[in-house]
């Protein structure tokens, strides 16, 4: 591993223990552990592409929890994504990671802005907004709205499991179903380069 691969899961590590203590009540000494104990174990094991998919991993789970108990996706795990996005190799190239924050990002605010208008009422949230944005960052255009396509149609199986007949309930967490598809395709990012 490299300086800034280092740099990016201490400061990841960091922002996940920070939003994890204030937002699930968790100490931040257990969630550095147990994030330090999973990153490092990759690395021994597997190597350093495997180490940075087990610290994404991490903080996709973080969020998952986050956003599944509170319907909340906080701005310190989204800025661990953000993080990680300058180390990790899914993306391809900075180019592509820019440009996939930024077609990813735009996306989610102009369907977030036009269901607003339309129904009058909060269509997603900026949390999803901004998630978007660091999977694009992290996964780049193309792989980042696959994990979008996965992430929609998990969410929506899950909620007519859930639901049965009934309508789709407003707050649906979304962020769930896109931490989890962020994490599944940076896996197979990793061992299917």
């Amino acid at each position: 591993m490299t300086t800034v691969h280092y740099f990016a899961v201490a400061i990841a590590a960091g922002l996940c223990a920070v939003g994890a203590r204030r937002d699930l009540g968790t100490p931040p000494f257990v969630v550095l552990a147990i994030y330090c104990a999973v990153c490092s174990c990759a690395w021994l094991l597997f190597g350093t592409a495997l180490a940075l998919t087990a610290a994404v991993g991490m903080v996709c789970l973080l969020i998952i929890e986050t956003d599944r108990r509170l319907n909340l996706i906080p701005d310190t795990l989204v800025l661990a994504m953000l993080a990680l996005s300058i180390a990790t190799p899914f993306a391809g190239s900075p180019a592509s990671s820019l440009i996939g924050a930024v077609v990813l990002g735009l996306t989610f605010l102009v369907v977030r802005q036009v269901g607003s208008a339309r129904y009058g009422r909060e269509a997603m949230g900026l949390g999803d907004v901004k998630l978007a944005t660091a999977m694009g960052a992290l996964l780049g255009p193309v792989p980042g709205f696959a994990a979008v396509a996965i992430g929609g149609a998990a969410t929506l199986v899950t909620l007519i499991a859930r639901g049965g007949n009934q309508a789709i309930p407003q707050g649906a967490p979304f962020g769930v179903g896109l931490a989890a598809a962020t994490m599944a395709v940076a896996i197979v990012r990793t061992l299917a380069p």
